[in-house]
């Protein structure tokens, strides 16, 4: 990442913000109440670029287009997040943890991640639904079948969801964010497109805070609530956890039993497969079975003659040695 282009970002949503302020008429009111004060103090209007009396500034002509300006360098900064978000490495700082520890294995409690560091998502300058559009794109590339967008598109994928998880620890403050906010920043993510594990891993412990906090005291629980976090819990690829990452208390029973189909769901389809294919090769041995008849059938005809032949043979001998034997008797007379 270069540091440049993230001031260069920053000032440009920095100018669009103040933009949006001007647009909701906050400097109108500040300048029609000097204007007021002016003109109860007697004091003449201050003609277009002349020094405010007694502020050392000069009034924008009426006709400047400084909001104007200041706006479209928002929309700039937004395109050039676009366009360097993986260069950039999500905006995230360059000595990011960028998840809990592997070699922490997990427990029945919830892990809580530290956010040390700062970068321009923690300034405010940059909201998490700029990652909306890059984000989607990215999904929906990253079901080509081209090699190098399906890889590009899941390194953004990747940024996008690290930016949000660091997003929800920075404001981890003893408390976890509300449900109905977190299913929607979960939905950004796209968390069922992840495939690495430590994000996941992340991402789980995250949620089993989140579900300690809707069971205990003071928590906001609901059916709409529970079933948002089972929704949330599904949409990890829970599989490329351990085991013993489910020896919790802190989720919803029914994500264990879904991780359990999943996982037989494999064995599931082998049986299926292996009943096809039982069902085929009897289908063969039959046919084998009917070929095996007709030659049995063939092999007893060719008995048959056999013997016909051969006891045409003997009588045929027999004759010759009759024949033989008067021809001899008829010499010796």
């Amino acid at each position: 990442s270069h540091p440049i282009i993230e001031e260069l970002v920053g000032a440009c949503f920095a100018a669009g913000c103040k933009a949006s302020a001007s647009s909701r008429g906050e400097a109108s009111a500040s300048d029609s109440a000097s204007a007021s004060a002016d003109h109860d103090s007697g004091q003449a209007e201050p003609s277009p670029g002349s020094p405010l009396p007694g502020k050392g500034i000069s009034r924008c002509p009426k006709h400047w287009g400084g909001a104007g300006m200041l706006a479209h360098l928002g929309v700039l900064g937004a395109r050039l997040f676009e366009a360097t978000l993986l260069q950039q490495n999500g905006f995230l700082p360059r000595d990011l943890q960028s998840t809990i520890e592997a070699s922490i294995d997990p427990q029945p409690e919830p892990i809580v991640k530290k956010v040390e560091s700062s970068c321009l998502w923690d300034e405010g300058l940059l909201p998490v639904e700029l990652l909306q559009r890059s984000l989607g794109e990215a999904a929906k590339k990253s079901r080509s079948s081209a090699a190098g967008a399906a890889a590009t598109a899941a390194a953004v994928l990747s940024l996008g969801q690290k930016v949000i998880l660091r997003h929800l620890w920075h404001r981890f403050s003893g408390r976890y964010i509300e449900i109905p906010e977190l299913r929607k920043l979960w939905e950004l993510a796209y968390w069922p497109l992840c495939e690495q594990r430590q994000l996941i891993h992340e991402a789980f412990e995250y949620l089993k805070g989140t579900y300690r906090q809707l069971q205990g005291p003071g928590g906001r629980w609901c059916p709409e609530h529970e079933e948002a976090m089972f929704e949330m819990f599904a949409a990890l690829d829970l599989a490329r956890l351990p085991s013993v990452a489910f020896s919790t208390p802190w989720m919803p029973p029914q994500v264990g039993a879904v991780r359990l189909w999943v996982q037989l769901a494999p064995v599931k389809d082998w049986q299926h497969d292996v009943k096809e294919e039982i069902a085929s090769e009897n289908v063969a041995v039959q046919a084998i079975k009917l070929e095996c008849t007709k030659l049995e059938n063939k092999l007893n005809i060719v008995e048959q003659r056999s013997i016909v032949n051969k006891s045409q043979i003997n009588d045929a001998v027999a004759s010759i040695n009759e024949f033989q034997r008067k021809k001899r008797e008829s010499r010796t007379t």
